[in-house]
């Protein structure tokens, strides 16, 4: 997938119209990320980061808001509750309140590291720091295909309301 190379992205988008590309493109009705627009846009904003990239990464961490996590604990980012983990030296996804918490440390994750330097999908995945490096292929890949098919679902949804 042509992703477009940088993650700084600040451009205002119809929240609308956006909240029904992601619901077109997640299909399922029970997804956790259904109608959650206004959150990764309000985030974009203040963190500086292409909503579209934050919503590939919530919808492969989160099987499109359908996971475990997803529906247990809120959690659409692959977020991991590193006290836990330890605790249990494995993998324990974080809870959060809402799945609007969740999109919040997916920005700021995200946000930082393009302050670090990781200024691409593949930089981020590659980096470690939000995927394992052994999988960083097939999650750079999949964020950047789930973020171009909500991409050109917009596009198409926007030209339409202006024609």
């Amino acid at each position: 997938v042509n992703y477009p190379a940088s993650l700084n992205e600040n451009i205002t988008y119809d929240t609308e119209i956006l909240n029904q590309a992601l619901n077109n493109v997640l299909k399922k009705s029970n997804s956790k990320l259904k109608n959650t627009a206004d959150s990764f846009l309000e985030n974009a904003q203040k963190e500086n980061v292409d909503p579209f990239v934050c919503i590939g990464i919530a919808m492969h961490e989160s099987a499109n808001g359908t996971s475990w996590a997803a529906r247990n604990r809120n959690n659409v980012g692959g977020i991991i509750d590193n006290a836990k983990a330890k605790k249990a030296g494995k993998f324990v996804s974080k809870t959060f309140q809402n799945v609007q918490d969740s999109i919040k440390v997916i920005f700021e994750k995200i946000n930082n590291r393009v302050r670090n330097g990781d200024k691409t999908i593949n930089s981020i995945a590659n980096s470690g720091k939000y995927c394992a490096k052994r999988v960083a292929p097939t999650w750079a890949n999949n964020v950047a295909n789930f973020a171009e098919q909500v991409r050109q679902e917009y596009n198409r949804l926007l030209q339409a309301n202006q024609s």
